[in-house]
């Protein structure tokens, strides 16, 4: 195993799921068992090689407008475009109308 995510989708493979609770409480001592920065790449490459294994295209979790790009949250810009612009693109896109959302009607 080479990580929760690891866990997480071998169990999904076995046709099983994962619960969530916000009850649960656990400490992660991270790289607590690992010998040095030139494992964790090589570990980072056999994930890699393990993920075209098991045939993992995308994250269903991942929310389709945050960036894969950055490991800090932040909206996903195409490239050249400002996140205002890409902010105006969706809305337009999922046909969200000033006028119908209270939201909305600062922005407009």
């Amino acid at each position: 195993l080479y990580s929760d995510i690891d866990l997480c989708l071998r169990i999904g493979q076995q046709g099983l799921r994962i619960v969530y609770t916000p009850h649960a409480r656990l400490i992660h001592h991270e790289a607590a068992t690992r010998k040095s920065r030139k494992e964790d790449e090589k570990d980072a490459h056999r994930f890699a090689e393990l993920l075209e294994t098991l045939e993992v295209k995308t994250d269903p979790y991942f929310h389709p407008l945050l960036s894969a790009r950055s490991t800090i949250p932040q909206l996903n810009t195409p490239s050249g475009s400002t996140i205002a612009e890409n902010l105006q693109y969706e809305i337009k896109k999922n046909n969200c109308q000033s006028n119908s959302n209270p939201l909305l009607k600062r922005a407009a």
